[in-house]
């Protein structure tokens, strides 16, 4: 994991309550949504599921998780 994916994964988990079930986030913009799920999966050690509001969204999505997928070590 890179030291600028840490800094993200350290600011962006500080309120997800631990062991939750489930987070929603309804506000992310851009990228976000990709460094979000990236930063759950690491902390969580498992399975993130994320779910797009449409077929842009998730080719969107699929695109950033593969471009940072190897920095964040997922």
């Amino acid at each position: 994991m890179s030291k600028r994916f840490d800094i993200f994964l350290n600011a962006f988990t500080a309120g997800a309550p631990e062991g939750a079930p489930a987070v929603a986030y309804q506000t992310l913009v851009g990228s976000a949504s990709a460094f979000a799920a990236a930063s759950l999966a690491v902390r969580s050690g498992g399975v993130v599921v994320a779910i797009a509001s449409g077929l842009p969204e998730a080719d969107s999505l699929f695109s950033d998780l593969e471009s940072i997928a190897d920095e964040a070590g997922v």
